[in-house]
């Protein structure tokens, strides 16, 4: 992708979908279409979340960034990044840069003057990137998962 290629950062849509999935699963989330579907279109009706996508110029999302406008009782209201996807193609070329500053003009406008996020201890490029956009380790952190049973 050459640097001159304009990205377009806009709002996701429900028919971003197929993109967004082939996204979700370069990097290793086996979900359904109608699962992402789903998922998609709850984000999108909830006023204190979003998923802002990178197009090209063909308009098909390059990358996307879900966030989530957060009230904690014991800390001041931040967004969470709850997902942070660049397409392999396109990795260094701006465009998950671009993400960023459009999610940080969505927590400003917001009044929200902090974002954070989760990253997989194994994934050190994507450390990497976070570190040169001006994010800092705060801890380390087990993330632990109940299954509820189903209701019949």
């Amino acid at each position: 992708m050459p640097e001159s290629a304009l990205i377009l950062i806009r709002v996701a849509t429900p028919g971003d979908a197929p993109a967004l999935l082939a996204l979700c699963r370069q990097l290793g989330f086996e979900l359904s279409a109608a699962q992402l579907q789903q998922n998609l279109r709850q984000i999108l009706e909830h006023p204190d979340k979003t998923v802002l996508v990178g197009v090209g110029e063909d308009i098909k999302p390059l990358a996307w960034v879900a966030l989530e406008l957060r009230a904690l009782l014991e800390m001041p209201p931040m967004v969470e990044i709850t997902g942070f996807v660049v397409d392999e193609a396109v990795r260094g070329h701006r465009v998950g840069n671009l993400l960023l500053a459009a999610a940080e003009g969505w927590a400003k406008a917001r009044g929200v003057h902090a974002l954070f996020l989760r990253s997989n201890t194994i994934r050190h490029e994507a450390h990497h990137f976070y570190l040169r956009q001006g994010y800092c380790v705060t801890k380390t952190q087990h993330v632990l998962v109940k299954q509820l049973p189903e209701q019949a």
